[in-house]
């Protein structure tokens, strides 16, 4: 494993630009390697399959390669690369292996510093709303600045009209901190692209700021007269970035046919986006999640579902995290309370 020892930083990440330009599942058929099962490279808010991108960045063919992820990890962690265990992060979550980045499940309803805390803790990435962060909570998150958890903040906008400047001020405030950890959604009117887009134009220079700042934009793509991709076009010439896409996949619910249209005319017309797509209110349990992630095609997809609420409840019996909540009552702090719950609801503590 001699050739490991004399790869740099700068060597490999030559070869994460590669993968990026070719698609990672391009990029693993020319050079005969998997995609990994557990250990990943967690880079600029993607992920990438540890072994591969070492190998590659060495020169080693698969078969050359020995000693897995005994070599591979420390030989990044070395290097400064943050190497995340999907196999761990999320078990409790994820119901199913999905052909997605188990990064990129975004565990909504966080809101509480407890909650945030226990996921920060698993190292799962954490689903906020802004119009419900306390201070506490803000500062919770912001404690997050540094590490390879990543972090997704609801405008609200599905549930009601938000105060925009204050929307747009705590995702500034965010981002300051966080940087490229931080997943915003942009302004928006669910189901009226109009109206979207006046809000778009209103606070562009917000957004662009957000984008400078690391951001990732998400940009809500509402129906209306436009159909999907005609209105991400209009969107590229309001804004003076690509943003995300986000599909609405609750209201004003985006079609599987709607969804493979979309991304075979980025794929035709070849925009200016940013290789990223975002399922908005889509989790891993939902019955057209694989063909949602494999209309998606080489961009990285993000998606993000209230786990809490729907783990929350008594019903017939106790649901996971009302269950772990019964057993840590005796636990004073309400915080605290809070973070063992989850951890124990998730399998991860006892």
């Amino acid at each position: 494993m001699s050739s490991l020892k004399h790869i740099s930083r700068e060597t490999v990440l030559r070869t994460l630009d590669e993968a990026d330009a070719m698609g990672l599942p391009a990029f693993l058929a020319k050079y005969g390697y998997h995609a990994a099962k557990a250990y990943q490279i967690r880079y600029m808010g993607r992920s990438y399959p540890s072994k591969a991108i070492l190998g590659v960045a060495g020169g080693l063919r698969p078969a050359e390669f020995f000693g897995g992820v005994a070599q591979a990890v420390p030989a990044l962690e070395r290097l400064g690369f943050q190497i995340r265990n999907g196999e761990r992060v999320g078990a409790g979550i994820r119901a199913r292996a999905l052909p997605l980045d188990v990064a990129a499940y975004f565990a909504s309803g966080s809101n509480r510093v407890g909650e945030i805390r226990g996921l920060g803790e698993l190292g799962h990435d954490i689903g906020t709303v802004a119009g419900e962060l306390n201070a506490e909570a803000l500062e919770e998150l912001e404690l997050l600045a540094g590490t390879d958890v990543q972090i997704f903040v609801d405008s609200g906008a599905f549930s009601g009209t938000p105060d925009w400047d204050k929307v747009l001020g705590l995702y500034i405030r965010l981002a300051k901190v966080l940087g490229n950890q931080l997943w915003v959604v942009a302004p928006d009117v669910v189901g009226d692209q109009e109206a979207t887009l006046e809000l778009l134009e209103r606070f562009h220079q917000d957004l662009f700021d957000l984008n400078m700042l690391g951001a990732r934009v998400i940009v809500p793509l509402q129906k209306g007269q436009l159909d999907l991709s005609a209105f991400y076009c209009v969107v590229l010439g309001t804004l003076d970035f690509a943003p995300v896409p986000g599909l609405p996949c609750k209201k004003a619910a985006t079609t599987l046919d709607e969804a493979k249209q979309f991304f075979a005319n980025l794929d035709a017309w070849r925009l200016d986006e940013p290789g990223a797509v975002h399922l908005l209110g889509m989790g891993p349990k939902n019955r057209l999640a694989d063909e949602f992630v494999a209309a998606a095609g080489d961009r990285a997809v993000t998606m993000d579902s209230n786990w809490i609420r729907a783990n929350v409840g008594r019903g017939p019996r106790p649901r996971a995290y009302t269950a772990a909540r019964d057993l840590v009552a005796w636990v004073k702090d309400p915080a605290n309370r809070a973070r063992l719950a989850l951890l124990i609801a998730l399998g991860s503590w006892g």
